[in-house]
């Protein structure tokens, strides 16, 4: 089958190859896929889904990703069944229950099982592929054949999170791992080291309590790709599982890898009998393998669990009494610390307040290309320099913005740093900044002193040069565009102004998180083109990186508020909008609303602070702060039952890679609100949402005990709303919400 397998790949000329992204165990199986390449001269090209030609090719990974404990199926689907795809390989995997994405295989697909329950499976339900049994990918690996480490020298964000990883310990928690879940045996297992290393994760099975291992595979993950790191993962994957003579695990390749190092393998079988499957396919005839079908330990293997496990509990139970007395030791320290030097301590505050004044000052501000980079320097205050984690603002664009003034340029810096100034009565020292700007600074922060009166916003700016950058505006305008519900009703309402769509990546998603930038960037991609919009601009920024949100938040302590959400977000994000407002002389930038005026919430983006904001010759207004947000998913819902266009509402703050994790209050706060326009949640982006699921309105009860009461007026609305339009008032898994007591916690 291998000699087959060979043929069709060559007969698909140059290919794109998808790694399976997950734990080690699937970069295992990605570079014995690699090495099984290069070996019989097969030409692939690492797939990248932002540069793919019209028609393409594809090879995806083996693994274990296509059973319905890791699918998504949206995902799946549409990767692997993308119209412009003209063959499709998948590569030995484990298929079980997801009928939804079988259905969607066709004549293109050729699908490779490892192991039999799989073949039969996909011979069943995806009857118009050709579907094949053949050995995990795995079992190809030839270690020796695995490149020298080279240290690259211009990383891919990936590769630069490896060497992170690594600098913090990745390779030694590797082996202690290992270490302190073996034991040396007794009888036949005498002076051999067994290890025991199980999963952790919902796939488990064994009886063993696998919280006292080590699950080697989960402690580094990959997305596939081809990395400068890969072999030396690897590498030093196997040199941990041989500090063992005997590994015990349910993971399949840790027992594949505890093969190549030379070990004796026991393999206890996964919840769905995956192990044993491929066990059964490949692994039988291999004297190294034993195949532990019954879930228990031979003899020698229980006497060595046994005390194993007695002793581990044992280490585990001192450390946490450790651990507790020292908090208790703490507690009690700083008891006594606190009497003793109260005095003191509200004595060096009162002089540090009046005595030395805490200085931020632009030392430089760069653009290259769409790089704008400004570094500044902190004045000797210890309380100021805990505020921030860096020394550089850095912003890029995706557009060029060299041809912007300084003055102009400096703005998303300036705004980020306001709040901070003010709140510490310090001083902020600028080179050049745009006079009308500087002009605004007095109106918008009597914004933040209506809201917040108890605090002192004291500090000043102080500028070497005030530049005019007025000019004539034209008709464009901008839009803060996050994709979620307040965004796309603000869009909504000003279509046929055309604007120009502005995402930011470090704000609610974290630039670190590729994936999900990725994502909301063709998200906003697809509603420019949906509305026959002009391009879009995106902003990646790690404004929020920057500064210790944690630290910050202490000097607003007294309002009960958190900084980024109460005193920094609303001009921050504003600001990033001044390249862009200059380059293209617009006359408007609209930034979404969050609450109305009923809230009574504080809130750094507020039309107090925002409509007061000028960049250049720009405006800025907070729009839509009369709409709740039941009304704006029924502007929204009308607008697109009139245009056809189902938008994908982004609204998570919980889930990475930029999509929606349906639980969370949030996205269950939108589902519901969708649901009271009579709508299908899954038609704007909430694909795990079932109307047959009855738990979920437990689960909503218990988010609700907890959350703050701007939240529950949200679930006020959305409650009103269903008790108007009667929506599925006749589904139990629905319908609590029309007698549940919002206000009952």
């Amino acid at each position: 089958m291998i000699e087959k397998l060979v043929q069709q790949l060559k007969s698909l000329g140059t290919f794109y190859f998808c790694g399976n992204l997950g734990n080690l165990g699937d970069l295992l199986i990605a570079e014995a896929t690699r090495q099984f390449f290069k070996r019989h001269g097969i030409q692939y090209i690492e797939y990248d889904p932002n540069n793919l030609p019209d028609e393409y090719n594809l090879v995806y990974g083996g693994g274990g990703r296509f059973v319905s404990y890791w699918t998504n199926s949206d995902v799946c689907i549409k990767l692997l069944t993308e119209p412009r795809i003209k063959q499709c390989i998948v590569l030995p995997h484990s298929f079980k229950g997801i009928d939804r994405l079988a259905s969607h295989f066709d004549e293109r697909h050729t699908l490779y099982c490892r192991d039999q329950a799989s073949f039969e499976y996909l011979s069943a339900k995806a009857p118009r592929s050709s579907v094949y049994k053949l050995a995990d990918m795995a079992l190809l690996l030839k270690l020796d054949d695995l490149p020298p480490l080279s240290i690259p020298s211009s990383p891919s964000p990936e590769e630069v999170q490896i060497e992170r990883d690594i600098k913090n310990g990745l390779f030694r928690r590797m082996k202690r791992g290992v270490r302190k879940s073996s034991v040396f045996g007794e009888g036949s297992l005498k002076g051999k080291r067994v290890a025991f290393l199980l999963r952790t994760d919902k796939e488990k099975s064994s009886c063993l309590d696998s919280s006292l291992t080590f699950d080697i595979s989960v402690i580094w993950h990959t997305s596939g790709g081809d990395t400068a790191y890969n072999a030396e993962i690897l590498r030093q994957f196997r040199d941990a599982l041989r500090q063992a003579d005997v590994v015990v695990s349910d993971r399949l390749h840790v027992c594949i890898m505890a093969y190549f190092s030379g070990l004796e393998v026991y393999m206890l079988d996964n919840i769905y009998g995956k192990l044993s499957g491929v066990y059964d396919l490949a692994l039988k005839n291999i004297p190294q393998f034993h195949m532990l079908r019954e879930g228990s330990l031979p003899g020698d293997l229980q006497e060595a669990w046994n005390r194993f496990s007695v002793t581990r509990r044992d280490k585990l139970n001192r450390k946490l009494r450790r651990k507790q007395k020292k908090a208790q030791r703490k507690e009690m320290i700083k008891k006594i610390a606190a009497k003793t030097k109260e005095k003191g301590r509200v004595l060096y505050q009162a002089l540090l307040k009046h005595l030395v004044r805490p200085t931020i000052e632009v030392k430089s501000v760069t653009a290259k290309g769409n790089k704008l980079t400004v570094t500044y320097s902190l004045s000797n205050h210890d309380h100021l320099k805990r505020l921030f984690k860096q020394r550089e603002f850095v912003a890029e664009y995706s557009e060029n913005i060299e041809k912007v003034p300084e003055s102009v340029l400096v703005l998303p810096f300036v705004c980020n740093v306001l709040p901070i100034v003010w709140l510490l009565n310090g001083k902020l020292k600028v080179p050049r900044l745009d006079k009308q700007f500087y002009d605004s600074i007095p109106e918008f922060k009597a914004g933040y002193i209506s809201q917040s009166p108890e605090l002192s916003f004291a500090g000043k700016v102080e500028v070497e040069h005030l530049e005019d950058n007025s000019y004539e505006p034209s008709d464009s305008v901008v839009v803060f565009f996050s994709g979620g519900v307040d965004a796309f009703a603000t869009l909504f309402r000003h279509l046929e102004e055309r604007p120009i769509l502005l995402t930011i990546s470090g704000a609610d998603v974290k630039i670190s998180d590729t994936q999900g930038c990725s994502t909301i960037e063709k998200n906003t991609i697809e509603a420019a083109e949906q509305f026959s919009l002009p391009k879009p601009v995106f902003v990646k920024t790690n404004m929020r990186t920057m500064i210790d949100e944690i630290a910050c938040c202490k000097l607003v302590a007294k309002t009960g508020g958190e900084y980024w959400h109460g005193y920094q977000h609303g001009i921050s994000i504003i600001s990033n909008a001044a390249p862009v407002c200059y380059q293209n002389r617009c006359k408007m930038v609209y930034i979404a609303s969050t609450y109305t005026a009923e809230n009574k919430v504080i809130c750094a983006s507020d039309p107090s602070i925002d409509n007061y904001v000028r960049i250049c010759s720009t405006s800025v207004f907070h729009d839509a702060f009369e709409l709740t947000r039941q009304m704006k998913l029924s502007l929204i819902t009308s607008t697109v039952k009139k245009l056809g266009l189902y938008p994908f509402l982004r609204v998570c703050w919980k889930a990475s890679k930029g999509i929606n994790c349906c639980k969370c209050e949030k996205c269950s706060r939108t589902i519901y609100g969708l649901l009271a326009e009579n709508e299908d949640p899954r038609m704007y982006g909430f694909p795990l949402f079932s109307f047959d699921d009855d738990k979920q309105g437990a689960a909503i009860v218990n988010q609700l005990k907890t959350e703050k009461d701007h939240a529950l007026y949200f679930w006020e609305d959305i409650q009103e709303r269903f008790r108007q339009t009667h929506a599925y008032q006749d589904l139990s898994s629905v319908n609590w919400i029309y007698s549940y007591n919002i206000r009952t916690k």
